[in-house]
């Protein structure tokens, strides 16, 4: 329990730490066929394809027609928040050591949205695009503790098996100890036995010596 409240407390720090490393800015670059104003999003530690393939699914949501990859275009996207009209929403994502680097251009009626041309709507983009960033990161970080957790499981599991195996090893050497205290003892009972015998045999041997001497006479 004491662990998981720590992971909790952990992911909700990590969260708002991160909601200060999603950056979006407003620029103008090659997008769209050309040199347009649009929104430029750096999600922090996730990979091109993972982004990728959720602005897609970002996009089917708003019932919009999708085609691309790392360079993709969404047309008649419907986001009522920003628009109460269908609009063609491109995007081109790259990757910058662990960020994502995310280029958005709103083409409403053929117009690219920017701060200048509507207020409420750049608003409303600029907070949709943090959300989906946010849950990007999110969606990593949960992936990432998932992994950790089982990386944690498998330590400790191989803690475990190896604390069983040093209980069985000195187990088998406590018997080991006592088997050979037991053999020194019998080693040392033969050696008593081997030293008696040997003064039997020469008392036997002289006793053979004598009965041969009286034998010659």
């Amino acid at each position: 329990m004491k662990g998981k409240l720590i992971t909790l407390i952990l992911f909700v720090f990590s969260l708002s730490l991160v909601a200060q490393d999603i950056s979006i800015t407003n620029s103008t670059q090659n997008i769209a066929n050309g040199k347009n104003p649009c929104y430029v999003v750096i999600i922090p530690n996730t990979s091109t394809k993972t982004v990728a393939n959720a602005w897609k699914s970002e996009m089917k949501k708003a019932k919009a027609k999708v085609k691309g990859s790392d360079k993709t275009i969404a047309t008649n996207a419907l986001l009522a928040d920003i628009s109460s009209n269908s609009m063609d929403i491109y995007a081109n994502f790259s990757q910058e050591n662990s960020n994502v680097k995310m280029v958005v251009a709103f083409s409403l009626s053929g117009i690219f949205l920017t701060p200048e041309n509507n207020t409420s709507a750049h608003n409303a983009a600029i907070n949709y695009l943090k959300q989906f960033a946010l849950q990007q990161y999110k969606n990593q970080l949960a992936a990432d503790v998932a992994l950790q957790k089982k990386q944690v499981k498998s330590t400790e599991k191989n803690i475990k098996n190896l604390n069983k195996d040093i209980k069985k090893l000195t187990k088998e050497n406590e018997k080991l100890t006592k088997q050979i205290e037991k053999n020194n003892q019998t080693i040392k009972q033969y050696n008593e036995e081997i030293i008696n015998n040997q003064k039997i045999l020469q008392s036997q041997e002289d006793k053979l010596d004598d009965l041969k001497k009286q034998n010659k006479k």
